[in-house]
């Protein structure tokens, strides 16, 4: 039984300069209810390419012009972590393992099964969704944080290293009684209910500035 895509859902970008590869993806993704855009090479899927819109990349390895491996490269140099399922059907291993560096990526080697291929679109989607989702929250945190004040912000990082409010008041020369008003107003503006929910939002908000 075939499944219509969705018309607002997760897009798989292929990218092959063989049209019946294209098409056979093409047939095999629709037909399971998945968006589908083809390319027939690196510089057009560029042209098009849209980082906003979720989804997944299956790509040929070797293409005229820009391989597979370049353009996940490239992606990769932009900030652009799509995942990314490279096929091909003569990998070596120096270029499989080129490929396995710019994670997140899968190889799948021609010829390979129909459900092969949904599987690993399915899971490249499914990750694509959780980085998206763990990003969004990252930036959420971020903008939560600037919104402190400094004074706020300096009992914020005692009390996450797990200071009493009278050690943080002895530490920043203020009353206990002072603390627990700046600890209530910064934990309000968080949305945070315990120290715990804080730990967390200041590791995510450390972890985003890393990436």
């Amino acid at each position: 039984m075939l499944i219509p895509p969705q018309p607002d859902g997760p897009v798989v970008r292929v990218v092959d300069d063989d049209p019946s590869v294209c098409g056979l993806i093409t047939s095999l993704l629709t037909g399971h209810g998945l968006r589908v855009q083809t390319y027939r090479n690196a510089m057009d899927f560029f042209q098009a390419f849209d980082p906003a819109v979720p989804g997944c990349l299956v790509s040929d390895v070797r293409m005229p012009g820009m391989t597979g491996i370049e353009l996940q490269e490239r992606l990769k140099e932009r900030g652009w972590l799509i995942p990314t399922i490279i096929i091909s059907g003569d990998l070596d291993v120096p270029t499989a393992l080129r490929a396995m560096k710019n994670h997140p990526v899968d190889v799948l080697e021609k010829p390979f099964l129909p459900r092969v291929l949904l599987e690993r679109v399915r899971h490249a989607i499914e990750i694509d969704q959780r980085t998206r989702e763990e990003v969004s929250r990252s930036e959420d945190v971020t903008r939560k944080l600037a919104s402190l004040t400094s004074r706020e912000r300096e009992v914020l990082q005692l009390v996450v290293s797990g200071h009493a409010n009278k050690h943080v008041a002895r530490s920043l020369d203020i009353t206990e009684k002072t603390v627990e008003a700046h600890r209530g107003r910064l934990m309000k503006k968080l949305g945070a209910r315990n120290v715990v929910e804080l730990v967390r939002m200041t590791v995510d908000s450390d972890s985003a500035v890393r990436s």
